[in-house]
C-alpha cells in the first residue's frame, strides 16, 4: 500500500507541477506560433552556438599541434 501511494505521489507531482510550462505552451500555441516553439528555438540556437565553439577549439588543437 506504501509503494502504491509512493508511485501515486511522483505522478500527482509531476503531471501537476512539473509540467505546469508545457501546458501554458499548450494553451498558447493557437495564438503565437513563435512563443510555442520558443523551448525548441533556444535549443537549436543553443546546439549550433556549441557546435561552432567546438570546431574552433579543433582548429586551435590542430595548428597547436596537439591533436
Amino acid at each position: 500500500m506504501i509503494a502504491l501511494n509512493f508511485w501515486r505521489a511522483i505522478a500527482d507531482f509531476t503531471t501537476k507541477y512539473l509540467f505546469t510550462p508545457y501546458d501554458i505552451l499548450r494553451s498558447i500555441a493557437l495564438e503565437s506560433w513563435w512563443m510555442s516553439n520558443i523551448v525548441s528555438i533556444v535549443l537549436i540556437g543553443t546546439g549550433i552556438l556549441l557546435f561552432f565553439y567546438w570546431l574552433i577549439k579543433l582548429q586551435s588543437f590542430k595548428r597547436a599541434g596537439t591533436e
